[in-house]
């Protein structure tokens, strides 16, 4: 009589919950027990995986997007400042045109391109400039107003040496010279005519420039002499003696107001005459 095998007992019952699957195929199961791990552990990190893909996909997007657009300035152009400076010049505002330049060069949230910062250091430099040329406070007299036009010009140069601005973007010594005496400003064009022979721009061998110089002088100590003031008026005599030793030491055909000025002002003892500048200043 035939028997049925019975089903081994390591095989499932027909009542038996596992999920082991009839065809014979076996999973294989994770310890996961043993790595500390729980099932909701491996849905974390799938999750995870998930947004990682996700912020991927979006960063390569905002690159090609990236690629249609011109890109960034490295630096400003300033255009819209400059043009600001140059109008604001025109209209003669020269102390609020400096302001607006000094904030625009001295600005540190975008970089001027090179080009940007020598335009706003050359209109910086010529309202400078200009307005040590016209300058003239009220309350003051006019040797004051002068000494303030010279030290407006020395400031000009000295912010032009910082942005390093070429001398082809300056106005040149002598013209600044030129320009100043004849505004009257003898202190200003004493100061620059100064700053070209210390340049070597013009020298002892330019008779004409030498006498440009003493005329200079000559006009300055009189300004000085009108303020009534004594250290002005020692000033004054300075300058004056420093105009009859230019006048002798370079022989200059009747240039004579000097010695003369002198003689009436301290008379013929010259011991008691004050020393002229340092050699170094003229010659």
């Amino acid at each position: 009589m035939r028997r049925d095998r019975p089903f081994p007992s390591s095989m499932p019952s027909a009542h038996s919950t596992s999920s082991r699957p009839p065809t014979g195929g076996r999973l294989l199961a994770l310890p996961l027990g043993r790595f500390g791990l729980r099932p909701e552990h491996i849905r974390w990190f799938i999750a995870a995986g998930a947004l990682g893909l996700v912020a991927a996909l979006l960063g390569i997007g905002a690159m090609l997007g990236a690629l249609g657009r011109d890109p960034e300035p490295a630096c400003s152009d300033a255009s819209a400042v400059i043009a600001q400076v140059n109008a604001t010049i025109q209209q003669g505002q020269l102390a609020y045109a400096q302001q607006l330049a000094d904030s625009a060069l001295g600005a540190q949230a975008a970089p001027l391109c090179p080009a940007a910062q020598a335009a706003l250091a050359t209109l910086r430099y010529q309202a400078a400039l200009d307005e040590a040329l016209v300058i003239a406070p009220p309350g003051t007299g006019r040797a004051e107003a002068d000494k303030q036009a010279l030290l407006a010009y020395l400031e000009a140069e000295r912010v032009a040496d910082r942005y390093a601005l070429p001398t082809t973007s300056r106005t040149p010594a002598l013209v600044v010279t030129g320009q100043a005496y004849s505004a009257g400003k003898y202190l200003l064009s004493q100061g620059a005519f100064l700053r070209a022979w210390q340049a070597g721009q013009v020298g002892p061998t330019q008779l004409r420039a030498v006498d440009t110089y003493y005329s200079i002088l000559f006009n300055a100590h009189q300004e000085l002499l009108d303020t009534n003031s004594p250290a002005a008026r020692q000033e004054a005599l300075a300058l004056l003696r420093t105009a009859d030793a230019i006048a002798q030491r370079y022989q200059l055909p009747g240039r004579g107001e000097a010695h003369a000025q002198l003689l009436a002002l301290l008379g013929a003892d010259q011991t008691t005459w004050p020393a002229a500048r340092a050699h170094t200043e003229w010659s």
